[in-house]
């Protein structure tokens, strides 16, 4: 199966205590052995289906899907910022729908134990957006704790959030729990944070490094939790 162009990847981001390598080597035997290496921290494995993931329109007759899931895998050997030694890499599982990531974790059996959740502080991702300038702000959803039952969210769009008025007046009443980036230099949307560690870009092998080198970004701030 091909993506489109403009096809999205969601999943989430953890934390493993094996190395990159070893992580690789945990996984191939849970999926088929097409793997492709798309990027030096990105891979595609593919697994069997014989139920369809995204809605496929079904003739009746028995039909074997092949579904794509992307992982994303990164040393932090050379990151250290507020990173436990136990912690090896950061790993991302990644695919065109939740239903395609969801399968996949299940077919990870035992391997899935070497996934450890973190959690992502994306309100301090958003303040340094707004403050510096190697990223803009795309997105946002927010809970709005001051309003009670009467506004419990909020999401916004646009080029630059950061930039705007409404954003400014808002911003202490905002509580951040997913954020969109892009870069000042392109404007499509490079990637989203979620407080619970979502993780999500477009299936674009063009932005592959874009997306590392924002997920280093992050990292490097201390604005993960292990």
């Amino acid at each position: 199966m091909t993506p489109r162009s403009s096809q999205s990847l969601v999943g989430h981001l953890y934390c493993s205590d094996v190395t990159v390598s070893a992580l690789i080597t945990l996984f191939k035997p849970h999926f088929t052995s097409i793997i492709d290496r798309i990027d030096q921290c990105w891979w595609r494995f593919y697994f069997e289906s014989a139920v369809p993931l995204l809605d496929e329109i079904t003739t009746g007759e028995e039909m074997v899907y092949v579904y794509p899931v992307t992982v994303f895998a990164l040393e932090v050997d050379e990151i250290r910022v507020g990173v436990p030694h136990t912690v090896k890499c950061l790993v991302g599982i990644l695919g065109w729908s939740r239903r395609i990531v969801d399968e996949a974790l299940v077919r990870l059996g035992d391997a899935r134990s070497s996934l450890l959740p973190l959690t992502i502080y994306v309100d301090r991702i958003v303040d340094e957006a707004v403050a510096e300038t190697d990223y803009l702000i795309t997105f946002l959803h927010a809970r709005t704790p001051t309003s009670g039952d009467l506004l419990r969210s909020v999401s916004l769009y646009g080029d630059d959030i950061g930039s705007s008025e409404l954003f400014h007046i808002a911003r202490k009443s905002l509580n951040c729990f997913i954020c969109g980036l892009r870069l000042p230099s392109g404007r499509p949307e490079l990637v989203r944070f979620g407080g619970d560690g979502l993780f999500a870009t477009v299936d674009a092998p063009q932005r592959l490094d874009s997306v590392t080198a924002a997920v280093r970004y992050v990292l490097r701030l201390g604005f993960m939790r292990f």
